[in-house]
This record gives C-alpha cells, structure tokens and sequence, in this order.
C-alpha cells in the first residue's frame, strides 16, 4: 500500500515539476515529455521511498513489542 501511496505523491510532483521545465526549456513538446519523463522518474522513486518507509515503520512496530 505504502508503494502505491509513495508513487502517486512522487509521480504527481514529479509531473508538475518536469512540465514546469519543460516548458521553460521548450514550450509545448518540452511541455509534455517533462511532464512524463519527472512523474516516471519520481513515480519509481516514491514508490521505494514508500517501501522504505513502511518497512521502517514495520521494524519500530516490532522492535516496540
């Protein structure tokens, strides 16, 4: 679940922001495959950095038992 929340949070930002330098590189084309290229790029990344998290908060969990 986590992998899901982490990607969708980092594939959201991601896309804005690439979008965003896109456009300032190359209005219109750059638009769109900065759009795609940052949400791919951070849509992975958040999606381990959710795993990670969660794992983290599994260990705590059961380091608390």
């Amino acid at each position: 679940m986590a992998c899901w929340v982490g990607s969708l949070l980092g594939g959201s930002v991601g896309a804005k922001y690439g979008a965003l330098i896109g456009t300032a590189i190359l209005p219109g084309v750059g638009t769109a495959i900065g759009g795609f290229a940052g949400g791919l790029l951070l849509g992975v990344a958040g999606s381990y950095g959710g795993d990670w998290f969660a794992q983290k908060v599994i260990d705590i969990t059961e380091v608390m038992q």
